[in-house]
């Protein structure tokens, strides 16, 4: 009412300001809604993948990796269930922007974890630094600069070796399978090709939707993000993480993935390709609020030199830091063809981020003598192999068998 009567300069201030605390009041008043909400309607929504987990009755104990170069990260175990006959270690690892919780997304008939677990597999669920499990450090903080100066190089080279030897430590086993989706696999193909030790540890290397090579990556949103160098732009402009806090998708998740589950199958596809008749739509808003759950801005950015390469290399950072880091003006290249374990890759047609001629190139270069089982899914996209409601009909029973076959040739 007294509008009027201030002066012309102050009103688009004063207007400012009442917005702001009209908006204030609605994000209060949302916030408690959505609590009730997510309490009624979707109780995955607010709960961590362990409780989760023991929320439909397994068993699962949540356990801290220290990283030789001092990242924390949480895992999950859940030991074998019911009487099935015990079988080896496998340590199932999330792709790019995902975390453990992937494994777990659907119902226990539906999700790998509990299809291992009940097969008698001893499971062990990872992180990686950066995402919402893999916040902590033991001298740097997550507002420091320093925390996020990796990207999967780090991931392959510290995480994994970290994650592997503890999940062996604890269980006793001498060796164990590896089960990556997506970057899991990247990581992986890095990881083992690098480090002696590291692949006398894994005996085998199961890989859901494989990516090394993304040239022929066909995402929207990733290529256009590095066509534009948007990574590049947060890095000069001080951003240091990439979304890492699935907060905001759940406040978006009762507009779109619960009322509108279209408008959530339009953002998965402008992601990594979407396949809406194999998603089940009642369990979308959980796995948003789920997802994104977060990496690096220089993560991003190493993505977005690979959408720009022809090949599988480490970060560039120029030639004065590479000759530096490496030795030499460019990035060393990976060799796959020293990965050294038996490979199982499953692949789809339609996979936009595993592009099928970049999955030509990697089974090439890692060669026949590697590769001891392929199986490709006509109709599958990148998330079909995690999200996928016929994937523990048509890809989970060869996953359980070529895990069985290995850890009886182990």
């Amino acid at each position: 009412f007294f509008f009027p009567l201030l002066h012309h300069k102050m009103r688009p201030a004063f207007g400012y300001f009442f917005l702001f605390i009209c908006f204030s009041a609605w994000i209060a008043t949302a916030s408690a809604m959505l609590d009730k909400w997510y309490k009624s309607s979707c109780p995955d929504c607010k709960r961590n993948v362990s409780e989760i987990v023991r929320a439909n009755g397994y068993v699962c104990e949540d356990h801290t990796v220290t990283t030789r170069d001092g990242y924390l990260l949480t895992v999950q175990h859940l030991p074998p269930s019911g009487n099935a006959t015990r079988q080896g270690v496998v340590l199932l690892q999330h792709g790019l922007l995902d975390s453990s919780y992937t494994w777990v997304n659907l119902y226990p008939t539906h999700s790998l974890a509990y299809i291992l677990a009940d097969a008698g597999f001893d499971v062990w669920l990872g992180n990686n630094r950066g995402n919402i499990y893999g916040m902590r450090h033991t001298s740097l903080s997550p507002d420091s600069k320093e925390f996020w100066e990796f990207s999967y190089d780090e991931m392959a080279m510290y995480d994994m070796p970290a994650l592997v030897s503890y999940a062996l430590s604890a269980s006793g086993a001498a060796s164990l399978a590896w089960v990556g989706h997506s970057e899991g696999t990247l990581q992986a193909f890095a990881g083992l090709s690098l480090n002696d030790t590291l692949r006398s540890q894994v005996h085998a290397f199961i890989a859901l939707a494989p990516v090394a090579s993304v040239r022929h990556m066909n995402s929207p949103i990733f290529r256009t993000l590095a066509d534009l160098g948007v990574a590049q732009l947060f890095r000069w402009l001080g951003i240091k993480s990439f979304l890492p806090d699935p907060t905001l998708m759940r406040i978006l998740d009762p507009l779109f993935c619960y009322s509108t589950p279209t408008a959530c199958d339009d953002i998965l596809f402008a992601l990594c390709g979407s396949n809406p008749g194999n998603i089940n739509s009642t369990r979308l808003p959980a796995i948003m609020a789920h997802t994104p759950a977060g990496t690096s801005v220089q993560n991003m950015l190493h993505w977005a030199q690979a959408i720009n390469d022809d090949g599988f290399r480490m970060m560039d950072f120029g030639t004065k830091e590479n000759t530096r880091r490496y030795g030499q003006p460019t990035p060393p290249s990976y060799n796959l063809a020293r990965v050294g374990v038996p490979i199982s890759l499953f692949t789809g047609s339609h996979d936009v981020l595993a592009d099928p001629t970049d999955v030509a190139w990697l089974r090439a270069q890692l060669g026949d003598r590697q590769v001891v089982f392929v199986h490709n899914s006509p109709t599958y996209e990148h998330l079909d192999f995690v999200w996928g409601s016929d994937a523990a009909r048509d890809i989970y029973p060869l996953v359980v068998a070529q895990l069985r076959n290995a850890t009886r040739a182990a």
